[in-house]
């Protein structure tokens, strides 16, 4: 049972049997999970972790990509005034930050990394640019430059070839895919049915995205009466071109003509699951 609570911004990751959490500051919380699973009935307080003794970086997204090597990125801020953007490599068993990935500006995000052992490459996203690292030498190699409105995130994808692949994603419904031997620009966009992408990961088993999203459009007849479509009366020959064309929000980033198919995924200002499978099951090539 979890005793203690922190609110605000804050960031979660396992490495081993090792729970580590970040709260917009320089510091990491690790809890060892057989401990707290042992003593269930008990307060379980967590070891503290400095990684910045000073106020000039505040912890914020983690990924571990080894046993006890952690990603740290800085806290996501709109002003994040003096403090550094770097991205931090940091060891939990000798609590200490072994690597520098320089070359990050304002906000940074990191997702989960699957390049590591394969490519030996780390992804990030600062500030609408995309940012892959190489892991031995901790420079950046290439940088994806992302329209500002929607590259919110990156995710790198292992491939059979020597160059990984990646995904950006964010507020513009849709996921933009990109081949990093020509980084230029993206080679396609693929659509999330009006969605916004909040989160995306790689399975491996299928070679398949998946992609949590959420809808922030509602489709319906109406707010209160069957016969209401946002709030205006539709008339009988209106209500049956839109059931023969489909719901299309009028909010949607993207209009009708934009994608092959006219695809609008009906969660009703909720949540959803998205699977894109690739080469009916084999590897990224």
């Amino acid at each position: 049972a979890q005793t203690r609570f922190c609110t605000g911004s804050f960031g979660l990751a396992r490495c081993g049997d090792t729970i580590i959490g970040s709260s917009a500051t320089g510091r990491l919380s690790a809890w060892n999970v057989t401990n707290a699973l042992e003593n269930s009935g008990e307060k379980t307080c967590g070891r503290i972790m400095q990684v910045d003794h000073g106020k000039n970086f505040l912890c914020g997204d983690l990924q571990c990509v080894g046993n006890s090597q952690l990603l740290v990125a800085p806290l996501r801020a709109e002003d994040i005034g003096n403090r550094s953007s770097t991205v931090r490599l940091y060891d939990i068993n000798a609590e200490t930050t072994t690597g520098l990935f320089c070359g990050t500006l304002g906000e940074v995000s990191i997702g989960k990394q699957y390049c590591v052992q394969s490519h030996s490459s780390i992804f990030a996203m600062s500030s609408s640019v995309g940012v892959v690292f190489d892991i031995r030498t901790f420079q950046p190699t290439i940088a994806l430059h992302v329209d500002k409105k929607c590259g919110e995130q990156i995710l790198g994808v292992p491939t059979n070839s020597s160059t990984p692949v990646a995904f950006t994603y964010g507020s513009q419904e849709d996921i933009k895919c990109w081949d990093l031997r020509m980084p230029g620009s993206h080679v396609y966009t693929m659509a999330t049915g009006n969605t916004i992408v909040q989160h995306l990961l790689w399975h491996e088993d299928t070679s398949s995205l998946l992609a949590s999203t959420r809808s922030s459009h509602v489709v319906s007849y109406g707010r209160y009466a069957r016969n209401y479509m946002y709030g205006e009366e539709a008339g009988s020959d209106e209500e049956d071109k839109m059931y023969q064309e489909g719901y299309w929000p009028r909010g949607a980033v993207h209009d009708r003509s934009y994608f092959g198919s006219q695809w609008h995924c009906d969660c009703q200002n909720s949540y959803a699951l998205l699977q894109y499978p690739f080469q009916n099951g084999r590897g990224m090539h």
